[in-house]
C-alpha cells in the first residue's frame, strides 16, 4: 500500500486559516512532511492530541 505524502500544512482541511497563518512562522523555517496513513491518525479537534503534537508543527518550535 502507498500513502500520499504532504509537504504544506495548506493541504490540511482539517486547520483553520488561522492557525494556518501562524504555523506558517514555523514552515517558513522547517519543512513540513507527512504521509496520509498519520494524519489520519490525528484527533483535529484535540490540539494536545498526542499524534498531532508530534506532526503538526506548533509555535512553540520558534522558542530558544
Amino acid at each position: 500500500m502507498s500513502y500520499k505524502y504532504l509537504h504544506s500544512i495548506e493541504d490540511l482541511p482539517q486547520i483553520s486559516p488561522e492557525e494556518k497563518a501562524e504555523l506558517r512562522k514555523v514552515t517558513d523555517k522547517f519543512a513540513f512532511l507527512s504521509n496520509e496513513y498519520y494524519l489520519s491518525l490525528v484527533d483535529f479537534d484535540d490540539p494536545n492530541d498526542p499524534i498531532r503534537r508530534i506532526i503538526i508543527p506548533h509555535t512553540d518550535e520558534l522558542s530558544n
